[in-house]
């Protein structure tokens, strides 16, 4: 009997303990949901910002956040049920901390990856890259490096935009762009990872090439998108778009649209 009444106090100490210890680690999770609705709110903010990859990521940042929502609604419920007094909160800790524990251990960890990758896709968006004069590729500086600062204030100075990379040590013209060619862009390719972000194609002397959207046929409840999440990208290359087919419920986009009307396809897609 001694030897349960000594286990029974170290389970009764250990859950006070974290019961402690959980406003701590609620005050540290929601410092990195501070920091990832700053970032949510840098893409809305920034258009430059909004590509296909930033916006998919945005349709999973916000699904595992409704999964943090669920966890910490569960652990003010139950402490509300449990607020009648000190002993009752201790049991309750007892019996089902370490359970919320790891579950809001495991949301957060789910947050700390979807916020990762959010921010990767960002550091490669293609900001300031347009079609200039005669067909070439034209990086606006100016708008690339005020972009690139407000992502390394928001994400972080290791997050600069890695297009930033082109404008380094290279002569501007006095409107504040210079040209950029196929080889230039293929410098940075290796820099992606896996995100990806559209590219209008360049021949080598900076000349863009005509983007082809044809013969492209989707069936069942499949979806396809053939043109830039982002208007601006849209117009910075030259489109065919010519027999293409969408059968049953299928869905196809054979044109450049908003980052917003892809998060709603996206979404209703995934349902």
């Amino acid at each position: 009997m001694v030897e349960s009444a000594i286990s029974l106090a170290a389970r009764l100490r250990e859950a006070q303990q974290r019961q402690q210890g959980l406003a701590g680690v609620l005050d540290h999770h929601g410092q990195v949901l501070v920091e990832t609705q700053r970032i949510v709110t840098l893409v809305k903010e920034e258009e430059a910002l909004q590509t296909a990859a930033v916006a998919a990521e945005l349709v999973t940042l916000d699904m595992v956040v409704k999964g943090v929502v669920d966890v910490l609604t569960r652990i003010q419920t139950n402490g509300q049920g449990k607020r009648s007094g000190r002993v009752p909160q201790i049991f309750y800790q007892l019996t089902h901390g370490s359970r919320d524990e790891a579950d809001l251990r495991g949301v957060m960890e789910n947050l700390g990856r979807a916020k990762g990758d959010l921010g990767l896709c960002i550091s490669v968006a293609h900001v300031g890259l347009s079609r200039g004069m005669q067909d070439t590729l034209v990086l606006n500086t100016r708008l690339l490096e005020r972009v690139d600062s407000a992502v390394r204030a928001v994400v972080g100075n290791d997050q600069g935009l890695v297009i930033g990379k082109l404008a380094r040590g290279r002569p501007v013209q006095e409107n504040g762009t210079l040209v950029v060619t196929a080889d230039d862009l293929a410098s940075i390719e290796r820099h992606r990872g896996n995100a990806s972000s559209h590219l209008p194609a360049a021949s080598g002397d900076g000349h863009v090439a005509r983007h082809i959207v044809a013969h492209n046929m989707t069936a069942d409840q499949a979806f396809q998108i053939n043109g830039p999440v982002g208007m601006q990208e849209w117009y910075a290359a030259s489109h065919i778009v010519q027999e293409n087919k969408a059968i049953g419920k299928s869905t196809q986009i054979n044109a450049g649209m908003s980052m917003e009307a892809f998060s709603q396809l996206l979404q209703a897609h995934q349902r």
